[in-house]
């Protein structure tokens, strides 16, 4: 197929950061999952060590815009169905799934964002799909 890789904020249905860290250990990146208040504290000191990382924007969401009986930010797909219904072919967002997070990871190792995973080949681990030339 002809496709052009988009990224695209799909939520539905939930996917947790957990399910996320999970299908990028399938695919051989090596991610630990640590307690929310473990993480926060670690990524408040990095952040403030070091304000041009990537993840200082975060900093304000892990700290100031939570919920009360809620460790993650509500989200909403709303404004990628708006977009996606008015592109031929594409009727919903795409469900997040193990295969969708692939694809993604793919087009950051693509792209130069991410490495490939340090772990291939094992019988155990996915491989990311070929994304073609079109990136």
């Amino acid at each position: 197929t002809d496709m052009v890789y988009q990224v695209t904020h799909s939520i539905t249905p939930p996917f947790r950061f957990n399910e996320f860290f999970e299908a990028m250990n399938k695919y051989g990146y090596k991610v630990r999952t640590v307690e929310d208040k473990v993480w926060r504290n670690a990524l408040t000191e990095h952040a403030l060590k070091s304000q041009d990382t990537v993840l200082f924007p975060l900093l304000h969401i892990q700290t100031d815009h939570l919920p009360g009986t809620t460790s993650s930010p509500e989200m909403r797909d709303t404004n990628t169905q708006r977009v996606m219904v008015c592109k031929p072919g594409f009727e919903a967002t795409p469900r997040m799934s193990t295969e969708l997070v692939g694809t993604y990871l793919a087009y950051m190792v693509k792209t130069g964002f991410l490495p490939r995973p340090a772990v291939q080949g094992d019988d155990d681990v996915l491989t990311l799909p070929d994304l073609g030339t079109r990136v």
